[in-house]
């Protein structure tokens, strides 16, 4: 399974108004908005995510209400709760502050670091790419002009 995020198209703003646990569940079922119970083994899983990134105390409240970089963590859980095998985030960082980014990349890290996710991470700031990320291929005019095969170090 494959999963995209476009953190700034309008794919998401229909759960916003959504619980946090409505939403994170709603990725069991590649679905906007929660339409199904949930069974025991589920409920688990949306729980055991919610609490990966932080967001227990937050379950209940409406994404809308949530920060920006709560919601994007809450998205996060949303595409990564079927254990996909390839993620795509364009652009995860647009729109959240510097302390928001640097909190958003250390969870990246440590997903891939625990998983076996081969993550496309695409972003136009070299400030923005997280640790994890080994290969780099830089485009201009929907061209290639570099490919680096190597860790690459951010600072």
């Amino acid at each position: 399974e494959i999963r995209f995020c476009d953190w700034s198209s309008d794919v998401c703003s229909s759960d916003l108004g959504s619980s946090v646990h409505n939403v994170v569940a709603s990725g069991l079922f590649d679905t906007m908005g929660l339409f199904r119970k949930l069974n025991v083994a589920q409920e688990e899983l949306v729980n055991k995510w919610i609490g990966f990134f932080g967001l227990t105390s937050e379950t209940h409240k409406p994404l809308s209400l949530l920060a920006a970089g709560q919601q994007r963590s809450a998205l996060l859980a949303r595409a990564l709760i079927k254990n996909p095998v390839l993620l795509v985030l364009d652009e995860p960082c647009q729109g959240l502050d510097d302390h928001q980014t640097q909190h958003f990349l250390r969870l990246i890290d440590e997903i891939c670091s625990q998983s076996s996710v081969t993550l496309i991470f695409v972003s136009h700031y070299d400030n923005e790419i997280p640790r994890c990320i080994t290969d780099k291929l830089e485009l201009q005019q929907g061209k290639k002009i570099t490919l680096v095969k190597e860790q690459i170090v951010t600072v």
